[in-house]
Parts: C-alpha cells; sequence; structure tokens
C-alpha cells in the first residue's frame, strides 16, 4: 500500500470511529429575522484545501513521495506529513458537505479531526460553523467563526495564496490574507445577524469592510446591523457605499429606500 493509501485508509477509520461533540440541533426560531433578506449569505465556501507538500515535493523532484516519518514536529518530513493529512481531512470534509444530500455527520468528523491535527489552523472551524449555519443554528454558527477568527494571523498576500505552508518547521495554515480574514469576519457578523445580535454583528462588519474595502454584501450587511438598531443615518450611508460597489440590486435599494425614509420620519 502506498504511503498516500495508507493515509487515506487510516483517516477514512478515523471517519467512522467519531469524535467527541455532535452537530447541535437545528432550531427554526433562532432565525429572528422571519423571511430573511436576500442580503444574507446563503451558502458560505468551504474552507479552502492547498496542495499536498508531499505531492508537490515529489512532482518537482521526480521522485516518489517519501515513506512515513515519525511524529516529530522538527522534522521536516513529518511535518510534510501532518500537513497532507490535514488537508485529506479538509477535503473529507468539504465532499460530505457538498453531497447531495449532505453528510453533516460525517463532514462534522473530518472538519474535528483536522482541528484535532492543528489546533491553530482556522480551517476547521470555518468548516464545522458552515455545518451549523446551513442548519440554521446561527448562534452555535457565530460562536464557531468565532474561533476560526481567533486563530487568524494577517499576513501581506502571496503569490501562493491565502494560507502559508511551513513557519519554522510548523503547520503555519494559521496564517492568512486580508481578504480571508475580512471574509471570515463577514461570515461572522453574517451568522450574528441572523441570531438577531445586531451590535456583534455591526463590529464584525465594520472589520470586514476596514480589511476588504470593495466587498459590497459586508456594506449592507453592516448597514442593516444599523438598521436593525435604528442607526439610520449609519445604515443610509453603509446601503450606499454598498450600491457603489453593486449597482441596480434591489435588495440594497429597498433596504436603502427604507431608512432614508426612516431617517426622515423617525
Amino acid at each position: 500500500m502506498s504511503n498516500a493509501q495508507f493515509r487515506l485508509a487510516a483517516l477514512s477509520l478515523l471517519f467512522l470511529l467519531g469524535f467527541g461533540g455532535s452537530l447541535p440541533s437545528s432550531f427554526a426560531g433562532q432565525d429572528s429575522l422571519g423571511g430573511a433578506s436576500l442580503i444574507f449569505i446563503a451558502r458560505p465556501k468551504n474552507p479552502p484545501v492547498r496542495p499536498k507538500a508531499l505531492h508537490a515535493k515529489a512532482q518537482q523532484t521526480s521522485q516518489p513521495a517519501p515513506a512515513s516519518a515519525p511524529a516529530d514536529k522538527n522534522n521536516p518530513a513529518a511535518a510534510d506529513e501532518l500537513s497532507d493529512a490535514i488537508e485529506d481531512a479538509l477535503a473529507l470534509g468539504n465532499s460530505a458537505r457538498d453531497a447531495e444530500p449532505p453528510r453533516y455527520e460525517d463532514a462534522e468528523k473530518a472538519y474535528r479531526l483536522a482541528a484535532k491535527l492543528d489546533y491553530h489552523d482556522p480551517r476547521p472551524y470555518l468548516g464545522l460553523a458552515n455545518l451549523w449555519y446551513d442548519q440554521k443554528n446561527y448562534q452555535a454558527a457565530a460562536k464557531m467563526y468565532r474561533e476560526a477568527t481567533e486563530r487568524m494571523i494577517p499576513k501581506k498576500p502571496t503569490i501562493l495564496g491565502a494560507f502559508s505552508s511551513k513557519v519554522s518547521g510548523t503547520v503555519g495554515s494559521n496564517r492568512i490574507s486580508l481578504s480571508e480574514s475580512a471574509e471570515a469576519h463577514q461570515y461572522l457578523g453574517n451568522a450574528l445577524l441572523r441570531a438577531g445580535l445586531f451590535a456583534e454583528a455591526e463590529t464584525e462588519l465594520r472589520l470586514a469592510t476596514t480589511e476588504s474595502y470593495k466587498n459590497a454584501q459586508s456594506y449592507a450587511l453592516l448597514g442593516y446591523s444599523f438598521f436593525q438598531q435604528k442607526k439610520y443615518a449609519e445604515a443610509t450611508e453603509a446601503l450606499k457605499k454598498a450600491l457603489e460597489l453593486t449597482p441596480n440590486t434591489e435588495e440594497y435599494k429597498k433596504l436603502l429606500d427604507e431608512s432614508v425614509s426612516r431617517q426622515q420620519h423617525p
């Protein structure tokens, strides 16, 4: 059995065994907004899976991937094995979430495995948050999105993309670009809005618009958080910015018109 096949088999076995904790029950009552507006994020993106370290090195050298090494964090080969196992687990979680119908329990097990392999990686927590968001458990989703944002260390964008590979021999996947940090804060703010926690949502969406000032949906969500707090002047400005970035968006126009009306007739 090849090294890659062994790793995948091990992951599959762990997949069947299960891990501590389970998906919270879905509570329809947590969506305090009733028929939620189209401004909300319908389905957050899966956490990204980056190319495997050992496969990339094998391609560069035209040699087969090295055999498994002892689990020593100071051993580069062992670090690559750990990194690849995390990517496998994330890929399994994403695949289970994307299945028709979604296999939420399988996805949870895979993301929890990835989190066990690297506690500092924010991506498994994004994956878990997405599962709860999909099932309309917005408070649980918000809690897990916060776990993800607390693990993020912003870095300058690089050609390699969002998640760096190795930092001093350890998995450095908690180092991300500002645009991905903004997206995570947007997801957190969006979940808080849907849970009816408007002041908390405002804080996260301010961060999202600061880190990525060209994202219209973040401004629209920020405007909605102001609107729900009766801060109509601020809501109007945020919604105007959203429409500058994406003109002719009917949902934004409707909310802007309502905000202007309430500002003029308090």
